[in-house]
């Protein structure tokens, strides 16, 4: 069946473009100066003549959403009820899409469990099949790599008792991989990922994208995380190189922990300088902080994940009194954080590079989609703040997925895993689904107020 497009402007051209032109009848329009005339190579119709052909062709909406209920009630009063709109067509595909994406966060959460079973555990696999001290190597290397993932590894139990055994002399000797990396003869999923990360460092994030899927998807396709060697017919099976076996994962997390710094590097010029006043998001943190401090003391509060301090920028102006601090995991994106007083580090929402129990609030916005490990990143949040101290989250909502594209790695929260994890640290957890954003009110965007528990084991 073709179709008849209500609303000829920017919109129809993007259904024109997803449908194809030659699916396309008519268009249809409530300006009486475009009708008779030509868009796109099709008539525009007025909405008398369009709705007459509504047994020929199916109608669908192509207007932007703060025409669609408009729209909807015209055609719904002409006796047109099964018509469709072209943003939930996109909708329904996108959510579908993302749905189905590949997941590679479910890869980083069974690495982890990998880890800690095969390698830190009491009986793990790999302190039987190494010597002493290349075990502690492979170990030192891990307890870094794994702490800045939110686990430290000095605060966990049932490990085994040689990784909490330090040597005074620690040094890994990498010549033979940095000989093949020169030569680029990278043929092992180990070497791959550390290479990936070098050039995630040197700010190369293509090529270093390059490298880190294809030792990923290697690792994925055989359903395995001990380092896999690739044989010179392309076939890959775990390599019987005890480096490579056992710090291919290692090497992973470091890789995705540098290509995370590389593409926020990257996309520093679109973050949001200030946001305005009456943006629902900025009034739900600075009311949310109102709320908690109506005695105007001074507090010391915390904006993980802060971006060029677009919410801090309003609020050191507004709460004056307060004691501010900022964390991101870009320097480049933090170098816009000018604020006088503001003190700023470099971390992430799964390292927060400061002492337990530190600050009266902790909040971030926008940044938990990003953290990888939102369990991880909740726990460190509470981490920092004192007790009966509060956590501010605020994200888009994993109900509303379809809403537009998003990356690989990025994942909306969702309410309820949010409050089943709060729920160890606080009995006062309130949510908000009514928040705004460019005056809009659709459910996109989530909060959450916590009050920590007056004493928590972290």
């Amino acid at each position: 069946m073709k179709y008849i497009l209500f609303g000829s402007g920017l919109y129809g051209k993007k259904a024109i473009d997803y449908f194809g032109e030659h699916n396309i009848a008519y268009f249809m329009d409530n300006n009486p100066k475009k009708v008779g005339t030509k868009v796109y190579g099709k008539t525009i119709l007025s909405f008398d003549k369009g709705v007459k052909l509504a047994d020929k062709y199916e109608i669908i909406i192509t207007v932007s959403v703060y025409y669609q209920s408009e729209c909807a009630s015209q055609l719904i009063n002409a006796g047109i009820v099964d018509y469709k709109i072209f943003s939930d067509i996109l909708y329904d595909n996108l959510r579908q899409k993302i749905l189905t994406r590949t997941d590679y966060i479910g890869f980083y959460h069974q690495a982890i469990k990998f880890i800690f079973k095969e390698i830190l555990a009491q009986d793990a696999v790999a302190y039987q099949e190494l010597n002493s001290q290349d075990y502690f190597n492979i170990v030192k290397q891990y307890r870094l790599s794994l702490f800045r993932f939110g686990y430290n590894l000095d605060k966990m139990k049932c490990l085994n008792r040689s990784v909490h055994t330090g040597i005074s002399n620690y040094h890994i000797i990498k010549d033979k991989l940095l000989e093949r990396v020169a030569a680029q003869d990278l043929n092992n999923t180990a070497d791959m990922f550390y290479y990936s990360s070098e050039l995630f460092k040197d700010g190369d994030v293509e090529s270093g994208k390059k490298y880190f899927y294809k030792a990923l998807h290697l690792q994925m396709n055989h359903e395995y995380f001990y380092g896999m060697q690739v044989r010179e017919d392309g076939s890959a099976v775990i390599s019987d190189n005890m480096y490579v076996k056992y710090m291919a994962m290692n090497d992973f997390l470091d890789a995705l922990y540098n290509k995370s710094i590389a593409e926020f590097d990257m996309f520093a010029p679109n973050f949001v300088y200030r946001y305005q006043r009456d943006d629902g998001r900025y009034i739900f943190i600075k009311e949310a902080i109102e709320k908690i401090n109506i005695e105007q003391r001074s507090l010391s509060i915390i904006d993980v994940g802060c971006g060029k301090g677009g919410y801090l920028r309003n609020l050191v102006e507004d709460a004056p009194q307060n004691e501010y601090y900022a964390v991101d995991i870009s320097n480049r994106v933090m170098e816009h954080v000018d604020l006088e007083g503001v003190h700023k580090k470099q971390g992430s929402l799964l390292h927060i590079p400061y002492e337990d129990e530190t600050f009266d609030i902790a909040y971030t916005c926008e940044a938990m989609e990003h953290a990888i490990d939102i369990p991880n990143a909740i726990k460190e949040m509470v981490r920092v703040v004192k007790a009966g101290g509060y956590i501010i989250i605020l994200d888009k909502n994993k109900d509303k997925y379809g809403a537009f594209e998003i990356c690989e790695w990025e994942q909306w929260i969702d309410e309820h895993e949010c409050v089943s994890i709060l729920s160890k640290y606080s009995n006062e957890i309130n949510t908000y689904k009514d928040i705004s954003y460019f005056n809009l009110k659709d459910g996109l965007f989530i909060g959450l107020v916590v009050k920590k528990f007056d004493k928590v084991m972290y």
